[in-house]
């Protein structure tokens, strides 16, 4: 079986991305021989992708493949003039997930692989409302399969103390949004904490300062220790430019309920709380409806989020991802 290069970086502060999370049950199925084609520290953005795109560009032209698959949306030109001798495999997850300061750059990126929908063999969306616009409108094999959760970590902790009202999981950056969330947990006078650092957590504390909001901001932590901070908490956020997230299912497998925007997976729709517009007032809505429940309501509610996260378990989840490959390779 031939080669699935892909770039993408890592924080060990949030959710294990894509790639990496499948990479052990694409290598058990196909054993193929895997490139990590990464930029260095970003020290020059353009520069350094323009780098990468010659190191991958120089692997592909040396050898045969019978797939060639990518989780980031900047190499789909690369791979299309590969078409004639293998197979172009695309996960848009980053496509999805990915936010950019310059949101004209991020619809021109989307654009761009709905472009070339029919020279690419399959395509693999995480994203159900995305998933939903694709899959009627292009010529090309659209997949919908979820991101997954190791649902053997991400756990409910009876005993764990409830010391937050809210979490909120990922980077702490201005292109999430956060300024209504904060807003929302000083409005509601919770008591949140943020996992994850960014390059704008100063800023984002003086905001909360400013805002009156009491949220902890922890930084950086080992992944392995995600779960017991979330269990820590009564309830997960999710922020306004982000939908179908792993730390989505994450909050659910603690059996955490959830505030989110976008159009989830009818699994999960049902359990999450809704965000229509990224509104404070909605999150602050949300927030005040998780503190006030009773603590039989809150363990039957918590119940449900959990048994809605079972079904996105990373193995049942790896094998779908596989066999949809499977069928397109051969």
């Amino acid at each position: 079986m031939g080669a699935f290069p892909y770039q993408r970086e890592v924080e060990r502060y949030t959710p294990m991305s894509r790639p990496l999370r499948m990479k052990p049950y694409l290598e058990e199925r196909f054993e193929y021989e895997f490139f990590h084609i990464r930029p260095s520290i970003h020290i020059n953005y353009y520069l350094d992708y323009s780098t990468t795109f010659l190191k991958l560009g120089l692997i592909l032209s040396r050898g045969r493949y019978d797939g060639l698959l990518t989780w980031n949306h900047y190499y789909v030109p690369l791979l299309l003039p590969f078409r004639t001798r293998s197979k172009v495999l695309v996960d848009i997850t980053d496509v999805e997930r990915s936010i950019t300061h310059n949101r004209l750059l991020k619809g021109m990126l989307v654009d761009l692989v709905e472009g070339v929908m029919d020279r690419i063999d399959l395509l693999i969306s995480a994203d159900y409302g995305h998933y939903q616009r694709l899959a009627p409108s292009t010529g090309g094999r659209v997949e919908y399969v979820p991101n997954g959760v190791d649902v053997e970590a991400f756990k409910p902790d009876p005993g764990a103390e409830k010391r937050y009202d809210v979490c909120y999981l990922g980077k702490v950056e201005r292109q999430y949004r956060l300024e209504p969330v904060i807003e929302a947990i000083s409005a509601a006078s919770a008591r949140a904490l943020f996992v994850g650092s960014g390059s704008d957590m100063e800023y984002y504390r003086r905001y909360a300062k400013q805002r009156g909001a009491e949220i902890t901001f922890a930084g950086a932590v080992p992944y392995a220790e995600v779960p017991g901070l979330l269990n820590s908490c009564r309830m997960g956020i999710v922020p306004p430019v982000e939908s179908a997230s792993l730390k989505l299912l994450e909050y659910l497998a603690c059996g955490l309920p959830v505030a989110s925007p976008g159009v989830l997976d009818p699994a999960v729709d049902e359990v999450v709380l809704h965000i229509r517009s990224g509104a404070a007032e909605e999150y602050r809505r949300a927030i005040e409806g998780v503190i006030s429940m009773g603590e039989g309501e809150y363990r039957s509610v918590s119940r449900r989020c959990r048994q809605s996260a079972l079904g996105f378990s990373i193995k049942e989840i790896g094998k779908r991802y596989c066999d949809v490959i499977e069928e397109v390779l051969g």
